[in-house]
């Protein structure tokens, strides 16, 4: 199967943007783990390990703007467990998969994540992202840290979501 781990410049530009976007938190921490991700993320010889690595600092990075977002704590609750899956496990683990797509689904008015179909490979997945790390800055800068945690949670689901699987 075919994911979308290698995503360089988008995820260098989102956690860049979740890091000045998030007046409240412990800016000095979530920067911190944003700048080892991006080091993962922009290493030309970054491996499976570093996807890994990047994408556990980004969730580590929604759990804590959870209770900012405006979102039910349920859905804090879900992005904690999903992260303690993933830790102790794989990031393709199904079950923190799930729970990521069920959080999602939980701020989403009910509706389910949906792969948009349009995106047949990792250059068109490249594509989309950079242009939601644009409105994830968008976000942050209003002040819509809720806005902001959805769309990287977007990002996260299509990492660890199979492209063969949306075909």
């Amino acid at each position: 199967m075919k994911y979308a781990f290698k995503l360089p410049m988008t995820a260098v530009m989102l956690v860049l943007a979740l890091a000045t976007g998030l007046a409240g938190l412990d800016k000095s921490k979530i920067r911190a783990e944003i700048q080892k991700a991006a080091g993962h993320f922009l290493d030309p010889k970054a491996g499976a390990s570093d996807c890994r690595t990047a994408f556990m600092l980004l969730i580590g990075a929604i759990e804590q703007a959870a209770p900012e977002s405006g979102f039910p704590a349920a859905f804090g609750a879900q992005i904690s467990e999903a992260r303690r899956i993933f830790e102790s496990t794989s990031i393709l683990n199904p079950n923190g998969i799930k729970l990521l797509n069920e959080a999602y689904t939980a701020i989403n008015d009910g509706q389910p994540f949906l792969f948009p179909k349009e995106l047949a490979g990792p250059d068109l997945i490249l594509a989309r992202f950079e242009k939601m790390s644009a409105g994830v800055q968008t976000s942050l800068e209003a002040g819509q840290t809720g806005a902001a945690v959805k769309s990287l949670l977007e990002i996260l689901i299509m990492i660890v979501t199979p492209i063969e699987a949306q075909a």
